[in-house]
């Protein structure tokens, strides 16, 4: 919300231009990029810091955002090099090396486990050492209509269109829409029963995980 009102004003003082002559100290010293003087011409001050704060939010949705076989900074097809160096970028989360033994076969992945004690799986391909799968355990990442671990099955109905609820890994309940590439497993309550859905799936059923492939 901060942010968004400080965007909104520093577009605001822009768009008025020489017609308005409040000086731009009257916007709080504390959000002033440190390199910045008050002393300096307005109209190019207010432009620095219009744009420094667009960068910043626009930063942020590249860093944690789901779309296009993308979580973040991490896309399905790259390295495991790639994706230990682009985890450095993000300085709050750690790698690791796992094996989950898909199906008592060696299936080799790296666990990325951040700040908060979530995390998000990458899963390697033996063949080429690419990422073929992410899962996705953490709340800070979120699809451009805002879904991730944490939103409810209503969230889902109200956003994607897909064909009912399959057996999923594990054997809990999972939600493919097929035209954005993603998977949402849900928590399985007392309507899943035996991998089938038994009466109606409450709208607050939680999402679990997301999965790209």
């Amino acid at each position: 919300m901060r942010s968004l009102f400080l965007i909104t004003a520093a577009i605001l003082l822009l768009a008025c231009g020489a017609e308005d002559e409040t000086p731009v100290t009257e916007i709080a010293q504390e959000e002033l990029p440190a390199t910045l003087s008050a002393n300096e011409n307005t109209e190019t001050t207010t432009e620095v810091v219009a744009e420094t704060i667009v960068e910043e939010v626009l930063d942020d949705a590249a860093f944690y955002t789901i779309q296009n076989e993308n979580a973040g900074l991490f896309h399905i097809g790259i390295t495991q090099e790639k994706v230990e160096e682009l985890a450095l970028q993000y300085g709050n989360v750690t790698v690791e090396e796992i094996d989950l033994f898909t199906e008592g076969m060696p299936a080799p992945a790296l666990e990325l486990t951040f700040n908060t004690g979530e995390t998000v799986i990458l899963e390697i391909s033996e063949r080429d050492q690419t990422v073929y799968r992410i899962e996705i355990y953490s709340g800070l990442f979120k699809t451009e209509e805002g879904i991730g671990t944490g939103s409810s099955y209503d969230d889902l109905e109200n956003n994607y269109s897909f064909d009912g609820v399959v057996w999923g890994d594990g054997g809990d309940p999972l939600v493919i829409v097929e035209e954005s590439g993603l998977s949402f497993m849900l928590e399985p309550g007392d309507w899943w029963q035996m991998g089938d859905v038994e009466g109606e799936i409450p709208g607050d059923t939680e999402i679990t995980a997301v999965i790209l492939w």
